[in-house]
């Protein structure tokens, strides 16, 4: 029979990973092109299993689904403050880092349960009753 071990963190680690990663996304590093787990690894000087396991079991997510899911907050912050006013959903995707409109079409539907614009004429409406 085979033993498979499973490793954990200590809470107060991973505690201290996360007040880490939450200061290091303040600059808004996941709208850069090449932002990976590897990018973050390297520049927050965490390693990777450990931040694989902080993903797992500190915030119960994995890295791609945490990364878009900030993408997103960017992308309605930005939409909230006005933005299409002046550049186009397609150029707020590439802004948030999304390659694609296409992909960030998806992912916004999916977390916000409306497309991005249905999502801004709902913005619009409200704004038209106040």
């Amino acid at each position: 029979k085979k033993v498979v071990k499973t490793f954990k963190l200590e809470e107060d680690y991973l505690e201290k990973i996360n007040l880490i990663i939450e200061a290091y996304i303040k600059d808004a590093p996941y709208t850069k092109d090449k932002f990976s787990l590897s990018v973050l690894t390297s520049e927050t000087k965490i390693p990777m299993h450990h931040l694989n396991l902080y993903f797992k079991d500190y915030l119960n997510t994995s890295f791609n689904v945490w990364k878009n899911k900030l993408k997103i907050e960017f992308a309605v912050n930005l939409i909230n403050s006005g933005v299409l006013n002046q550049i186009t959903i397609e150029a707020l995707a590439m802004k948030s880092g999304f390659k694609s409109y296409s992909n960030f079409f998806t992912v916004f539907k999916d977390q916000m349960n409306v497309s991005p614009s249905e999502y801004i004429e709902s913005l619009n409406n409200n704004l038209a009753m106040n």
